[in-house]
């Protein structure tokens, strides 16, 4: 590979572009509605005018200037309407990253402007969970990075959303800056596929009434020891009405403070090969599910009715890695498909010391990655060997040995278009 050549290779991967660029993210949450704005310094010029000591650079007295000019700009033009009703942001946040100046290269035209970025996150706050969110945006700058050195038009944004654990891609057109989200009936924790339960037979059981067991015992060992010593006879009055008291009281406690004493062991039946596959699937499915939560507790809580305590959090971390896409700097994807292509049972029975059985698997993941206006798309082939058990909880999967890992063609989904966009409805 020529130098040039690897030039242009890391340039066409590199962002913001050599023009205005802004990666936008929203998020639709319990009670509030979060944009964060990433933009490069051309991208602010084009709306905003504050001045600076240095075009090409930002000092630190500035930052505070060009704070509140930013907001003041999305405060005016870009429009938030939750449930019908239009809500004022506040600037929760504003950053100003280290840009990375081993890249000025790579931005012959606007230098320093393209590559500094600001961070400016709106929150839009909610008085209850959002039903229907109504996004306007407002700035359009000249796309000056497909070539154009005069009247060149206007940018389309995209735009990654994030609402109930799904994302979607969105794009704003000068023409067309509006879109509106409806909540979906389904919640991330309706995605979980069901489990079949084991059809292995409970222990056999006998309720055992130990306060009347008690009693009875008693007034049976009295008796006994009472014949044997000859004092029953010189006190039979008194055993008569002890024993009077004490079925009373038996009767009365009969219903009351027992006790689960089992007969036996349990009876459990293994799965047939059928009944596994049916078990293990789900399971698996369910592994990936998990991430559709954001909070690392809520895939951890999900995450566990499918996996075996044990396993919990070396299974969470081999996931989470998968996702990690390393070209894009370390951005984790989201997972947006999952395919099994194959399944098959290696043995049913006695997995540990719990009825089981193990599974190899083939199967495929999509990810994504959204930044600066482009979307990142991967995926990856597995094969794993699987241990699944019943537990107390129904089956999990106790034990994972990943056998192979293949980086395939992307599946690439298209984005949302304003002229094209089905609106999601209840």
């Amino acid at each position: 590979m020529t130098a040039a050549l690897a030039i242009i290779l890391t340039a066409l991967s590199v962002h913001p572009n050599d023009g205005p660029d802004v990666d936008l993210r929203i998020r639709v949450e319990k009670g509030k509605v979060v944009a964060a704005i990433m933009m490069n310094l051309v991208f602010c010029d084009e709306i905003v005018d504050v001045p600076r000591s240095d075009k090409e650079d930002l000092a630190p007295d500035e930052e505070e200037p060009l704070r509140s000019a930013l907001f003041a700009y999305f405060k005016e033009h870009n429009k938030v309407r939750i449930d019908g009703i239009e809500v004022t942001p506040q600037a929760t946040r504003f950053e100003v990253p280290e840009p990375e100046h081993s890249l000025l290269p790579l931005f012959p035209r606007f230098g320093m402007r393209a590559l500094f970025k600001v961070r400016l996150t709106l929150t839009y706050a909610a008085l209850s969970p959002p039903e229907r969110v109504n996004l306007v945006w407002g700035p359009f700058p000249p796309d000056y990075a497909l070539g154009f050195e005069n009247d060149a038009p206007p940018m389309e944004v995209a735009a990654v959303l994030l609402a109930q654990g799904e994302e979607e891609v969105i794009i704003f057109l000068k023409e067309e800056p509006e879109y509106t989200w409806h909540r979906s009936d389904e919640e991330p924790k309706d995605r979980f596929l069901h489990v079949p339960v084991s059809k292995g037979k409970p222990d056999s059981r006998v309720q055992v009434p130990m306060v009347s067991g008690a009693v009875l015992a008693v007034l049976l060992l009295w008796g006994v020891f009472g014949a044997v010593t000859g004092r029953m006879r010189h006190r039979q009055g008194v055993y008569g009405r002890a024993v009077v008291i004490g079925l009373v009281v038996a009767a009365v406690a009969w219903p009351f403070f027992r006790v689960a004493v089992p007969l036996g062991a349990a009876d459990v039946d293994v799965p047939t090969r059928q009944e596994a596959l049916e078990i293990f699937r789900p399971l698996h499915a369910n592994i990936y599910n998990a991430f559709h939560f954001i909070e690392e507790s809520e895939i951890y809580d999900a995450l566990a009715r499918s996996v075996d305590g044990e396993l919990l959090e070396g299974l969470y971390n081999e996931v989470y890695a998968s996702l990690v896409m390393q070209e894009e700097g370390g951005a984790v994807s989201r997972v947006t498909a999952v395919r099994m292509s194959e399944s098959d049972i290696e043995h049913i029975g006695i997995v540990g010391d719990r009825p089981g059985f193990q599974v190899r698997a083939r199967w495929q993941v999509d990810g994504s990655v959204f930044h600066w206006g482009h979307s990142h798309h991967r995926t990856n082939e597995y094969q794993a060997r699987y241990s699944v058990v019943e537990t107390g909880g129904g089956w999990r999967i106790s034990g994972s040995e990943t056998l192979e890992q293949k980086q395939l063609e992307a599946t690439i989904p298209e984005p949302v278009r304003p002229r094209d966009r089905e609106v999601k409805k209840k």
